[in-house]
C-alpha cells in the first residue's frame, strides 16, 4: 500500500512539473518544430570555403585603404625618382654604354623604393588605427609596403618602357630586371629598420644595400662593391632573402610598435 501511494505520489509530481513547465514555457514551439528548424537552416561547416579569389579581393582592399592614408609625399616620390632614373638612364647610355644605362636606372628606382617606404611607415608609431584595427598591426604593415611597393613598380615600368623606347638600354626586359629582382630586398631592410629604430636609420641602410642587391657595375655605387650580393646568392635568392626580410618586418611589428609605446 505505501508503494502505491508513493507512485501515486510521483505520478502527481510529475504532472504538477508537466503543468508547470507549460504555463512557463508559453507559446513556444515544441521539439520537433525546433528539430525541423534546426534542419532547414545551413550550418557553418557546410557553408562555401575561403577561396583564393576572395583572399585577393581582401587583400587588394586593405592595400588600397592603406594607399589612401600614407603620407601624400609618397606619390611624388615615385614620380621623380622614376622620372629622373629615366633622364639617368639616356645619360648613362649616351657617355658609358648600356650596361650602366641599366645600373644607373635601377639604382635610382631603388632609391626611390628607399624613400617610399620609409615615407609610407614613418607614422606608424603615431597611428594607433594599426593597434586597433581587427586585422592588427602585422597585416596593416603587410599591406602597406605592398601598396607603395605596387605604385613604385607602376611607376617604373612606365620609367623602363619610356627608357627602352628612348633608346637608353638594350632591352625592357633588363631594365626590368635590374630593378624588380632587388626591390623586396631594399624594400624589406628599409621596413625592418624603420619600424624597429627610426625612419632615418632605414634611409640611411637603404642606402647601403642598394649597391649590394643592385645590378653590377652600377655607375653610381659606393662602398661596398656592386651587385656582389646577387653574384653571391643568385637574383632567386636576393628576390627570396627580401620576401623574408618583409615578412620579418610584419611579424615582429607587433613587438616593435609595442615597445615605443613603453618608452
Amino acid at each position: 500500500m505505501p508503494d502505491g501511494m508513493d507512485g501515486t505520489r510521483r505520478e502527481a509530481l510529475r504532472e504538477a512539473l508537466r503543468r508547470r513547465e507549460c504555463e512557463r514555457g508559453g507559446g513556444g514551439p515544441d521539439f520537433e518544430t525546433v528539430r525541423r528548424r534546426v534542419a532547414a537552416s545551413p550550418s557553418p561547416l557546410d557553408r562555401r570555403g575561403w577561396t583564393a579569389a576572395r583572399s585577393l579581393r581582401l587583400a587588394a582592399s586593405l592595400a588600397w585603404a592603406q594607399l589612401r592614408i600614407v603620407p601624400w609625399l609618397v606619390l611624388p616620390l615615385a614620380l621623380l625618382t622614376a622620372t629622373l632614373a629615366a633622364l639617368a638612364a639616356r645619360f648613362f647610355s649616351v657617355n658609358v654604354g648600356a650596361h650602366a644605362a641599366v645600373a644607373g636606372f635601377s639604382s635610382l628606382v631603388l632609391f626611390g623604393v628607399n624613400l617610399t617606404v620609409t615615407a609610407a611607415l614613418s607614422r606608424l608609431r603615431e597611428d594607433s588605427v594599426c593597434l586597433a584595427t581587427p586585422v592588427g598591426p602585422r597585416a596593416v604593415v603587410l599591406a602597406r609596403v605592398a601598396a607603395v611597393l605596387a605604385l613604385d613598380a607602376a611607376a617604373a615600368v612606365a620609367a623602363s618602357a619610356a627608357a627602352a623606347a628612348w633608346g637608353a638600354a638594350g632591352s625592357i626586359g633588363a631594365m626590368l630586371a635590374g630593378w624588380l629582382v632587388p626591390m623586396a630586398a631594399v624594400a624589406g631592410a628599409v621596413a625592418f629598420l624603420a619600424i624597429w629604430t627610426a625612419p632615418w636609420a632605414g634611409v640611411v641602410v637603404g642606402m647601403a644595400v642598394i649597391p649590394l642587391v643592385g645590378p653590377s657595375s652600377s655607375p653610381i655605387a659606393f662602398g661596398p662593391p656592386s651587385g656582389s650580393l646577387q653574384e653571391a646568392i643568385t637574383p632567386f635568392g636576393v628576390v627570396a632573402l627580401g620576401l623574408a626580410l618583409i615578412a620579418a618586418a610584419a611579424l615582429s611589428s607587433p613587438s616593435a610598435l609595442a615597445s615605443q609605446k613603453t618608452r
